[in-house]
């Protein structure tokens, strides 16, 4: 819904993962290809379609994010985008004002048959995250000799896929980088640099700042005075940009920075997770990752806070 008072307001939306299936193998993420301790699912229409309307007339919120894994060209790569392009639709139809997707970089020819089978094209935003800025970190974390055609690991392409997308008459962009990754000044210059350049271009601009989940000694966590410090940061440089932050951090986290950020997204990185009753669980055999094994409902997170959401109506 939209603003419904004069009260300070952020926006919501809710990521419905429909696939765990990837050919990528980022080493960073469950999901990868090479991950053989994953139950591999991808969801059926039907659950898809009872997916969300828990979202929609349930958890009453009507913005969501579209997300599966990364594929190979060819007809897996094909039936995962129409899957992907029927279930924005049905988004749509349902009622849902905003729908976001984030499937991995796109051709020019995926691009446009995007553009000419979603019914409601100005809805709808390209959520994809260069990661990090350094190439020779992306290299480390998103290539792998021994399996070939990862669809990710290719930097340019993947750098360039959102400057096509707004080349092709499209409004929106969610672009942002891992934290810990890589150096976090350079990453965090980086981000700035591509948000400037798609924003001249007259994109909206969304921002997401996700902290590495795990630990390894191929990244760095960063702690939550520098993360607060860091969002801080953007927001003063990218002021016309909407900050999101997502329920993988903790609700006074956010509370701290409430002030910087512009969009809270809540719910989990499981398949097909949302339940009409109960709690929601996150099971480290299906999910993208774990933040804890149960999670709380989209809109008990939400209610955390005593403001007004957006796509949110809380009676």
């Amino acid at each position: 819904m939209d603003k419904v008072s004069d009260k300070p307001y952020k926006e919501t939306f809710v990521p419905l993962y429909i696939s765990n299936e990837c050919d990528s193998v980022c080493k960073i993420c469950n999901l990868r290809k090479n991950n053989n301790k994953i139950i591999r699912k991808t969801a059926t229409k039907e659950e898809i379609y009872d997916q969300l309307n828990i979202i929609y007339s349930i958890e009453k919120i009507s913005a969501v994010c579209i997300l599966t894994g990364e594929h190979i060209t060819g007809r897996k790569r094909r039936d995962n985008l129409d899957l992907v392009i029927w279930s924005i639709n049905l988004a749509i139809q349902i009622g849902f004002k905003k729908v976001y997707f984030n499937i991995g970089a796109l051709t020019d020819d995926e691009i446009i048959y995007i553009r000419r089978n979603v019914i409601k094209t100005e809805v709808l935003i390209l959520s994809l995250f260069q990661e990090t800025y350094s190439r020779s970190s992306y290299k480390k974390f998103f290539s792998n000799s021994f399996i070939k055609n990862s669809p990710k690991e290719d930097f340019d392409f993947r750098y360039k896929t959102c400057e096509k997308w707004i080349d092709h008459g499209f409004e929106s962009v969610d672009i942002g980088i891992l934290v810990g990754l890589n150096d976090l000044e350079e990453d965090f210059k980086s981000l700035i640099i591509h948000a400037e350049k798609l924003k001249s271009k007259g994109a909206n601009i969304y921002i997401s700042l996700p902290r590495v989940i795990g630990n390894s000694e191929n990244f760095k966590l960063i702690k939550n005075e520098n993360y607060i410090k860091l969002i801080k940061n953007m927001k003063s440089k990218c002021p016309w940009a909407k900050i999101i932050m997502t329920s993988r951090e903790d609700v006074n986290l956010i509370k701290k920075v409430l002030e910087y950020i512009d969009i809270i997204s809540p719910g989990c990185s499981d398949v097909v997770p949302y339940r009409k009753e109960g709690k929601i669980i996150n099971s480290e055999l299906t999910s993208q990752f774990v933040v804890s094994k149960i999670r709380d409902r989209p809109s008990e997170f939400l209610n955390n806070f005593e403001i007004d959401f957006c796509y949110y109506k809380n009676n």
